[in-house]
């Protein structure tokens, strides 16, 4: 039994008995149509109106989806060259035709300078998967937790960014790395190769697990084990950074969050 089901003992089997038990304490994810999910229901919009309406229910984890997207999923993408690179953008990437060559330009653009300041790679590949996670996850998650943050200081975001040793490094921190910290299954045989071992490991499987937790029983995810978690709003974005070291960082990535918020909606 993992470690989190082992401290939660009762209260969790009371929490699957009793969904009413979640309430204020509501986590919701994004799934890949962007709809938030109430354990297993799909709650059937994602509108401003909806979330005013909803001021008492506390969606207090957001969670900002990794970059990259599954690299295994898109094998060509690692030939891509410049004009390739703004052939997808143009495609992807929504807006009127007459502006989508310059839209696309300027998040290429956006996305080179930003990760070449934080020292990442920015081959046409790395810069298509950063671009195409931000537009499919983690933007959409943002915009999710800001609407909500209007009227619920206790919303919370955190970006996991520890990466997968699997295939050499080439999946980053890629969607679903995160669940067996969360759920305390790094030892299994078919998670281990994927999300990694060692203490370090262990250690960011321990915090994970104690703030999912603290949320599940107070509605914070604050514990001794992390430094204070705040909670976000649009005026700072500050979001806890899940990694080696856990720190919260103001507005992370926010040249590349500021480009989608003026890209216009589909």
């Amino acid at each position: 039994m993992s470690r989190a089901f082992a401290l939660l003992g009762k209260e969790l089997a009371d929490l699957r008995q009793n969904l009413a038990l979640f309430f204020p304490a509501l986590i919701v994810t994004v799934v890949a149509i962007f709809m938030p999910v109430m354990v297993a229901v799909i709650v059937p919009a994602v509108t401003g109106e909806r979330l005013s309406d909803s001021g008492d229910i506390e969606i207090a984890l957001e969670m900002y989806k990794k970059d990259p997207v599954m690299r295994s999923l898109d094998p060509e993408a690692a030939t891509l060259d410049e004009a390739s690179l703004l052939a997808r953008c143009r495609d992807a990437i929504p807006g009127k035709d007459g502006e989508r060559d310059a839209t696309a330009r300027e998040a290429i653009e956006v996305y080179r300078a930003a990760r070449a300041a934080r020292g990442e790679r920015i081959e046409p590949g790395e810069l298509w998967f950063a671009i195409e996670s931000d537009r499919t996850m983690r933007h959409p998650a943002m915009v999710l937790a800001g609407l909500q943050s209007a009227h619920q200081r206790d919303t919370y975001a955190y970006l996991f960014t520890w990466p997968s040793p699997a295939l050499g490094g080439l999946l980053g921190s890629c969607h679903a790395l995160d669940l067996p910290f969360v759920f305390g299954t790094l030892g299994h045989p078919m998670f281990r190769p994927f999300a990694g071992k060692g203490p370090e490991a262990r250690a960011l499987a321990e915090r994970m697990q104690d703030a999912w937790i603290a949320f599940a029983r107070t509605g914070r995810p604050d514990h001794a084990g992390l430094p204070e978690w705040p909670g976000y709003d649009v005026s700072s974005r500050r979001t806890m950074i899940l990694d080696r070291r856990c720190r919260v960082e103001v507005a992370p990535r926010e040249a590349e969050r500021a480009f989608w918020d003026r890209v216009p909606s589909e």
